[in-house]
């Protein structure tokens, strides 16, 4: 059975906003999250499973004292290194450790062109200007930077201006989620209704536009088969959107997890890629 292509670590539940569209829930104190010595047993055996990319996101991954460690490691052993962040705790020596590292890409998480929409989204009075510098700090400082957006009801109004935003900070990609109701389920926030919207902003753009259906006319899912995540305590899951847990590294191997879930070996048996009218979540409509 093939290794995950790709693999997010969520490091910690501790975050310093408050996002409605939180899937981990993410707050406060995190009394699960692994040691530093158990986090870098997780990494080696990322490595030792024969994945190719480790995606580092929280919570905010910022918030441990050992994330540039971390990075520096996972590229020791091989893997392309990816920081996922709300921004705004980038500083000048935040960027500078992060180059040092030898982090290979930076996503910043942007869910609107204007503080209003930003804002209430994430829960915090002047996060938009804090992530939009830190987005500025990490391309000055050279490091390819990532634009994430949560497309949903909410900021869909502002598609356009989000794409001119990404292409005026100079990012090299900018990743489109569709809100999936899970973590807080925020019933004020619904799925975005676009209606073939999406289909038309890729003209006079120079960016490069990943997720939904900008990147693939149809997919069926890759949870447990080229993608899966590691939670705080351990836990594996085929995707943060599918809460369905294959094992914990703390006390299996994560090649062994792979091989011999049972769960998982259930997932791969009843996906059926010509059968992708089966595939439920937005993310691969």
């Amino acid at each position: 059975m093939k290794s995950p292509f790709i693999v997010t670590y969520s490091l910690t539940r501790r975050c310093n906003l408050k996002c409605k569209h939180c899937y981990s829930s993410a707050g406060g104190e995190d009394e699960h999250e692994l040691t530093a010595r158990r986090a870098r047993e997780v990494i080696r055996q990322v490595a030792d499973a024969g994945s190719r990319i480790i995606v580092f996101d929280g919570g905010e991954p910022l918030m441990r004292d050992d994330i540039y460690e971390l990075i520096n490691l996972a590229n020791t052993t091989g893997l392309t290194t990816v920081l996922g962040t709300n921004g705004t705790l980038i500083t000048s020596d935040v960027v500078k450790n992060l180059v040092d590292s030898g982090l290979h890409r930076c996503a910043v998480s942007i869910d609107g062109a204007t503080a209003g929409t930003h804002e209430w989204i994430r829960g915090v009075e002047g996060c938009f200007g804090k992530a939009v510098r830190g987005a500025e700090l990490v391309r000055e400082a050279g490091i390819p930077l990532q634009i994430n957006t949560c497309l949903n009801s909410h900021n869909q109004h502002e598609l356009h201006e989000i794409v001119k935003l990404a292409e005026s900070l100079n990012a090299v990609t900018l990743q489109l989620f569709l809100y999936v109701s899970t973590g807080r389920r925020c019933p004020e926030i619904l799925p975005p209704s676009l209606n073939g919207e999406l289909k038309n902003i890729r003209s006079n753009i120079n960016l490069r536009i990943i997720g939904t259906k900008l990147h693939k006319e149809s997919r069926c899912c890759e949870a447990g088969d080229k993608v899966c995540c590691i939670l705080n305590d351990g836990t594996v899951y085929p995707c943060m959107l599918l809460p369905v847990p294959l094992g914990n590294v703390t006390k299996d191997s994560l090649k062994d997890i792979w091989a011999n879930s049972p769960v998982l070996k259930g997932i791969k048996e009843n996906r059926k890629p010509e059968g992708r009218e089966l595939c439920r979540c937005p993310e691969n409509a």
